[in-house]
């Protein structure tokens, strides 16, 4: 019995020093400074991309010329520009050499696949039609596939030759920036290659028989880009566009827009497509922020208790209880250090969101000293001393 009580009192013992140390004044500074620090990263996290593409999309937007008739100006080489027109290309078109296929197109996609063993969910083989090759090293014997692609079969893309756009040139580079919505299907009427047929209108196939196909079997379709008139944004070199790039290539402005776009229009389209801000994140951030504010205020004014030479600094208003001054003066100073963070990382493109941040932080700081420095401890003449404040918790 002796002994069991002794045990009790020891576990009672680690069970209350555990909770001193969980109440002590450094376990709430400590913490409160930890969840800041996280908040504070959350913060950085939920803002830098949205914030750094802004800042990219402001700087591009300050930067451009727009050339609405596709005129070439010597003055905005090395700027960036927006080129509105119409393309122009050699007669003829974009063609496919290898079975002659045409298109009064800037630009010609072919399109190939091989029909191939594979191994589905269940384990079991069956044959699909693949525009790469399908690894059979690990399949039986009767289930391989060719281990090469005829290199004049696989897929590829053609362009006209010449295109121009106004006053500028227009290389195979910025063709394949148009996006596939404006792209269609070729349909396809007949072949003049031995060995090759026409199937269903859409493509051309070396199957003897298209509607039993045997593995190995190529079908190759054709699309092409329907764009007439288009919009390049990039950065102007001479009579070319190549990339408009924001810090050294980590934001690229670069594309080829179908129909007419205007500068305004091109920025927008940009700020509609940037990263958005991860406002969960950002709030979650705001909530631990808080939070940590007020540990950190609980614990400096438990501190300030045990110090008489800093109890000057450290009594709570009169009629406030120091629990409820830590939620109210140490929840804003926790959300102070949120925004000060937030409207740093936003500064780039809000300067004004910054300042607003400052002044909100200066005045919730302004107003704990004026609650410290109006509402001092009393003095006790006989101990020369401040009296340690009194938490009402422990009244």
């Amino acid at each position: 019995m002796a002994n069991h009580k002794k045990r009790a009192a020891e576990e009672q013992a680690k069970a209350s020093l555990a909770q001193k140390k969980k109440s002590s004044p450094a376990f709430s500074i400590v913490m409160g400074i930890i969840l800041i620090v996280i908040a504070s990263v959350c913060v950085v996290a939920s803002l830098s991309d949205a914030a750094y593409a802004n800042e990219a999309i402001k700087y591009f937007n300050a930067n451009c010329y727009q050339r609405s008739s596709g005129t070439y100006d010597e003055n905005n080489t090395g700027y960036a520009v927006v080129v509105i027109g119409d393309f122009v290309y050699d007669e003829g078109g974009a063609t496919d050499p290898i079975f002659g296929v045409s298109v009064d197109s800037v630009l010609l996609y072919r399109t190939s696949e091989m029909y191939q063993w594979t191994l589905n969910d269940e384990g079991v083989y069956e044959l699909i039609w693949s525009e790469e090759l399908i690894d059979s090293s690990d399949y039986d014997d009767e289930h391989q596939n060719p281990t090469s692609y005829p290199s004049n079969l696989k897929s590829n893309y053609y362009s006209a030759h010449n295109v121009t756009l106004g006053d500028y040139s227009v290389s195979d580079e910025q063709l394949l920036l148009i996006e596939s919505d404006s792209i269609a299907s070729l349909t396809l009427t007949s072949v003049d290659v031995d060995g090759y047929s026409v199937a269903e209108g859409s493509y051309i196939t070396n199957s003897e028989d298209y509607s039993s196909p045997e593995a190995g079997d190529v079908r190759i379709s054709y699309s092409y880009v329907t764009t007439t008139t288009a919009t390049l944004v990039g950065k102007q070199r001479t009579t070319s566009i190549v990339s408009f790039k924001y810090d050294d290539g980590g934001y690229v402005f670069f594309r080829v827009l179908d129909g007419k776009y205007y500068q305004s229009e091109v920025v927008a389209l940009y700020y509609s497509e940037a990263p958005n801000v991860m406002w969960l994140l950002f709030i979650a951030a705001l909530i631990v922020a808080v939070f940590g504010g007020t540990r950190l205020y609980d614990g400096l004014a438990g501190a300030l208790r045990y110090t008489p030479t800093l109890a000057f600094f450290g009594k709570s208003a009169a009629g406030v209880s120091s629990d409820a001054a830590a939620y109210v003066y140490g929840g804003a100073l926790g959300a102070a250090v949120a925004f000060i963070v937030g409207g740093a990382v936003w500064s780039g493109v809000n300067v004004s969101f910054l300042g607003a941040a400052t002044v909100f932080a200066l005045a919730v700081i302004l107003l704990i000293g004026y609650d410290f420095m109006t509402h001092l401890p009393e003095r006790d003449p006989a101990k020369d001393a401040y009296t340690p404040i009194i938490r009402h918790s422990d009244k």
